[in-house]
């Protein structure tokens, strides 16, 4: 990683040895002895108070928790979080997607919304793969990434994708659904968020499911809950049994995160749907967020603190 525009987010955390370590969006790492930063090609870029200055000679700024790019693109700070090092490497990037495998079967997709005035946000999805099928959550947020996701599913991994399935209904997780009705994806999704987009006039999934919806990925389980209101009235969460692994969606919050969008939330509710998440999932050992860095069950024990 060179930290120039290639960076969408830097996160300086604190790994299982205690040295200080940069993780990039693309699962590498970064080490910082002091003021330096020595980058995986080797490259150095250099701390300066509240400036960052890349190889390039250009510059990211600190402010408080926040790091704003070169490119406009936002990163957050955070300490004393344990990153393991070998279950994430990337192994696609381009401008507009990142894709990370997380373990054997599992993988994070990452677009990036854009706002203007040079402000995107990254989202992350995750991918299920078993025996050449695949099973997306969440879509990129547009068609154009979504047709880059796809093709390197279909091209790269020689994938079947059995089914797409947002989250809940706001555009960074459905940006791009009209792509994969494009080429034949079927699509699933909670009722409620099927009703609020039919309301909206949106693009809308095709089939519907009730509170536990169940699919297989070749030969593996998959289980999709609605286990109450959060970040919105219709936020759902995956869970991949075989390797514990959960796609949180942006009902779970990443480390250090503050409350974020509460426009359509239930604040109230909150807590304690993370609580029947935990409840329900107790053995979970890797959580995908909506937005940010995965973590692991502190991830939900995070999120309740948060908004009790």
């Amino acid at each position: 990683m060179k930290i120039l525009l290639m960076i969408c987010c830097i996160v300086f955390v604190t790994d299982v040895v205690g040295q200080t370590v940069v993780v990039n969006p693309d699962g590498t790492h970064s080490t910082v002895h002091g003021n330096v930063i020595i980058n995986p090609d080797g490259t150095h870029s250099t701390v300066h108070g509240n400036v960052i200055v890349n190889p390039n000679g250009t510059h990211s700024t600190v402010h408080g928790n926040i790091i704003v790019n070169p490119d406009g693109t936002h990163s957050t700070v955070h300490s004393n979080v344990n990153i393991d090092r070998t279950t994430e490497k990337k192994v696609s990037r381009s401008a507009s997607l990142i894709i990370n495998q997380v373990s054997e079967h599992v993988y994070q997709h990452i677009s990036f919304l854009d706002f203007g005035n040079f402000e995107k946000i990254s989202c992350n999805g995750m991918i299920i793969v078993n025996n050449n099928e695949a099973v997306v959550f969440d879509t990129p947020t547009d068609n154009e990434t979504s047709r880059e996701l796809i093709d390197w599913l279909t091209q790269s991994l020689k994938c079947k994708i059995i089914a797409v399935i947002p989250t809940h209904y706001h555009i960074d997780n459905l940006g791009g659904l009209e792509e994969f009705h494009r080429q034949g994806i079927i699509s699933y999704a909670y009722n409620r968020t099927i009703q609020v987009l039919k309301e909206n006039g949106s693009t809308m999934p095709k089939q519907g499911f009730d509170e536990h919806f169940e699919l297989k990925v070749g030969n593996e389980e998959v289980y999709v809950d609605f286990l109450g209101e959060g970040h919105s009235c219709d936020n759902i969460i995956a869970y991949f049994p075989l390797e514990d692994i959960m796609f949180g969606g942006c009902l779970i919050k990443e480390e250090g995160a503050g409350k974020g969008n509460l426009a359509e939330a239930n604040v109230e509710e909150w807590p304690n749907t993370v609580r029947k998440v935990k409840m329900k999932y107790p053995e979970v050992k890797k959580i995908i967020v909506g937005h940010g860095k995965s973590g692991g069950i502190e991830l939900l024990d995070y999120t309740i603190k948060l908004f009790e």
